[in-house]
């Protein structure tokens, strides 16, 4: 075959122009509201008694829960209370969480509050865990088989 020397060259292909969907609308709930609330309840309620289990009867906390509950009480007991005494080691959410937390006294034993916040988004976080595996359309006994493996 004999070369010709020229060079192929692609024509651009013309865009093509989709139907605008609906985003307004929004998407129906596969997880009855019944379901998310039980999700929510049972794993905050497990990990508030593992909490409990932890600092009040083993009283044992971790390092930086104790530094995330010592900097939320000395927003509110220090001599000048203030909100830059949480301060930048941590990231300031999970410490403002616990602001509130540790006003009541026995909260702060052994970083319980901390327990209590981690408790709360672990709730949080399986509810939203179980509305991802039920759009993935796992069916119901699995879905809570993974939840608990997770947690």
């Amino acid at each position: 075959m004999a070369e010709t020397g020229a060079i192929a060259t692609t024509q651009p292909r013309p865009h093509r122009v989709v139907a605008k969907q609906e985003t307004d609308a929004a998407l129906p709930l596969i997880v009855s509201q019944r379901e998310m609330l039980w999700t929510f309840a049972m794993v905050a309620g497990l990990s508030c008694v593992f909490a409990f289990w932890l600092s009040f009867l083993l009283q044992t906390v971790i390092g930086d829960a104790l530094s995330r509950t010592y900097s939320a009480l000395l927003v509110n007991h220090a001599n000048d209370p203030h909100l830059a005494a949480i301060g930048f080691i941590w990231p300031p959410l999970p410490t403002m969480t616990q602001i509130p937390l540790v006003l009541f006294p026995g909260l702060a034993f052994y970083g319980f509050s901390g327990g209590l916040m981690c408790a709360l988004f672990a709730g949080a976080t399986a509810v939203v865990l179980n509305m991802i595996l039920a759009r993935a359309e796992i069916v119901p006994s699995l879905r809570w088989c993974v939840i608990a493996l997770f947690f």
